[in-house]
C-alpha cells in the first residue's frame, strides 16, 4: 500500500491526467472523436493510466478502474461510448 506522500503524488498525477483528457476534447464532438484516431488513442491511453493509478487510491473509482481493465484485457472490444 502507498504511504501518505506517495498517495499525494498519485492523486496529483491523476488530477493532471484527468485535466489533460478534458482539455483534449474541448471544442470537439462525438463526430470528431469517431473520425480522429489519434484523439481516440490518446483518450484511451489516459483512461488506462488514470484507471491504473486509481486502483492504488482510496477513491470511488470503480468505474474508471473497470474501464481500464476493459481496455487492457479486452482491447478489441473497447466501448467507445464509455471512453467518450
Amino acid at each position: 500500500m502507498l504511504d501518505g506522500a506517495s498517495k499525494r503524488i498519485v492523486y496529483s498525477s491523476v488530477n493532471v491526467l484527468a485535466c489533460e483528457a478534458s482539455d483534449k476534447v474541448q471544442g470537439f464532438d462525438r463526430v470528431i472523436y469517431n473520425t480522429d484516431e489519434n484523439l481516440r488513442l490518446a483518450l484511451t491511453h489516459l483512461v488506462q493510466v488514470i484507471g491504473g493509478a486509481a486502483a492504488h487510491l482510496d477513491i470511488p473509482g470503480q468505474q474508471i478502474i473497470g474501464m481500464r481493465h476493459k481496455i487492457v484485457y479486452d482491447y478489441l472490444c473497447v466501448h467507445e461510448d464509455g471512453v467518450w
